[in-house]
This record gives structure tokens, sequence and C-alpha cells, in this order.
């Protein structure tokens, strides 16, 4: 596989889908298989995101299956936007692009690229304006946590819109609340 992780993001992660209530996962896989298995997921992930840029929005459309559309217009007929709360399942675009591709008004906010190396933490400026294309392609315009959020909210509502989030448990540390990390 094209990396290692430290023992310490492993445990994170597999801590992390242990508090999800998916144990399940680990009764069947057993630690070490689900670990191997979720490193698979993030290759090919990240393989598929080169597939995705090169397919037309008729091609995106027929990709990607979007099940419960009708849910979110009537969510958008009430006029006030539209907050999707997301997991990182499957290609961490595949909701948004397959909404973007469907002509909805779509803007995603996530964190930034970058990568914490010991107490330094370096941007990644080419995978962003990767990341960032790839959601453009799709129809879907892409905010950082960092870009002023509730402003950007504020106007994506105001314009009955869709705001998209991901939600799920990080690997790395990014927010210190007192004591403890988040």
């Amino acid at each position: 596989f094209f990396f290692q992780a430290e023992d310490g993001i492993r445990d994170s992660s597999v801590t992390g889908v242990q508090t999800c209530a998916l144990p399940i996962c680990f009764g069947r896989l057993g630690q070490d298989a689900f670990w191997q298995s979720h490193l698979r997921y993030v290759g090919l992930t990240f393989i598929e995101s080169f597939r995705v840029g090169a397919l037309s929005r008729e091609e995106l459309r027929a990709h990607f299956m979007l099940d419960g559309e009708e849910h979110v217009r009537r969510a958008l007929a009430r006029g006030r936007g539209v907050l999707l709360l997301m997991p990182h399942l499957g290609h961490i675009g595949a909701v948004t692009i397959a909404l973007g591709a469907r002509e909805f008004d779509i803007t995603v906010a996530g964190n930034g690229m970058d990568i914490t190396v010991g107490s330094h933490t370096l941007p990644l400026p080419y995978l962003e304006r990767r990341i960032a294309r790839l959601f453009a392609h799709g129809g879907v315009r892409r905010l950082t946590l960092a870009t002023r959020l509730p402003f950007h909210a504020a106007e994506i509502f105001r314009r009955n819109a869709l705001l998209a989030l991901f939600i799920d448990f990080t690997v790395t540390r990014r927010h210190k609340i007192g004591r403890a990390h988040v």
C-alpha cells in the first residue's frame, strides 16, 4: 500500500469506529483485518478521485447513484436552504458531486488539506487545489472551515442552497479545548 500509518493513528481510528457503535466490524473481521480493509478503502478512494475528474456531467449523474433526492427537494421547497451532515463513507465527494451534477446549488465545507509533522502543520496547496477542482468539476463549491464559515453559511441559506459538512472521527487531533483534544 502507498503509506504505512503510525500505531497512534491506527489506534485513534479504531477507537473512533468503536465509539460509533460499529464493533460488529471487528467481530467479523478483527481489528487487524479491519485496519487493512480501511487502508485499501482510502487508497481506492484516492484513485477514484482521478477517474471522477475525467467524467462529463452526464457521466457523473450515471456514475453516482442518488437515493433520497426527493427528501432534499422537499427540504429546499421550504425556502431556507438545507444543511447536510454527511459521514465520510464511500468516495469523499460522492454525495456532493451526485447532487452538483444534478444541478443542485451545493457548497461543501471541510478542513483545509495539511499534514502535521511533529509540532509543525504544513499546508498542502497542490492537494487543496486538486480537491477544489474535483468538486468544481462536479458542480460543487468548496469552502475550508477557516474561511468565515458562519458568514458563508448565512449566504448559502439565503439563496436557498445546500451546505454540506463532513462529520467523522479525525485521525489527527485538530482542536484543543481545555485539556481535551478533539
